[in-house]
């Protein structure tokens, strides 16, 4: 009953609560079915790869089409960090190659909304929880932690390596692919500037 409110230790109101920040991007239930059916270059999906405490790790960008993938070493989790390291390697795509990206829910990727400045890059993100979303992206980080197991400590690794992780397995045929590499789908088909 109401007249037992003012006896509570609040008096009935709800505490604060902190505003959840502005979120990514749109959710993943509206991509559009250009991303869901794969049918063009430059739809990523990005995630992280960490080894032990602080030691820092990897962010992964995976083409859902041609499974070309883009590893970047990051020192840490934290957000402006991992935005600028994300940043500065799609920067480096023709435009007619990054048409959007789909992170998870991760806290390190909060600063990745100010990719949404570029032209036509859009952001998505998954929904908590469900790993399955960015499949492409999990199956490669698969692969990935073949070369570096749970526990790596990062700090020992050279960008040098990393960029030999990222070549070796661009260049390895896939099934899925027709046994072409991602490098021969990613690179190859002609993008629209490029076109007659």
């Amino acid at each position: 009953p109401r007249i037992w409110r003012k006896f509570l230790r609040n008096r009935g109101k709800r505490g604060f609560r902190p505003r959840r920040p502005d979120r990514i991007g749109a959710l993943i239930k509206d991509r559009p079915r250009v991303i869901e059916d794969r049918s063009r270059l430059g739809d990523f999906e990005g995630d992280t790869v960490l080894g032990s405490a602080n030691s820092g790790g990897l962010v992964t960008l995976v083409d859902r089409k041609s499974r070309y993938t883009i590893i970047a070493k990051i020192q840490s989790k934290h957000a402006d960090h991992v935005y600028q390291r994300i940043r500065k390697r799609l920067k480096k795509l023709d435009p007619n190659l990054r048409h959007s990206v789909t992170f998870d829910n991760g806290t390190e990727f909060t600063n990745c909304k100010r990719l949404r400045r570029y032209p036509r890059i859009e952001l998505y993100v998954a929904d908590p929880g469900r790993p399955h979303q960015r499949g492409t992206n999990e199956n490669t980080n698969g692969l990935i932690r073949q070369f570096y197991p749970k526990g790596t400590h990062f700090r020992r690794i050279t960008h040098h390596h990393v960029h030999a992780v990222q070549n070796r397995l661009n260049n390895r045929p896939r099934a899925c692919l027709d046994y072409q590499t991602p490098n021969e789908v990613f690179l190859a088909e002609p993008t629209p500037e490029n076109c007659n």
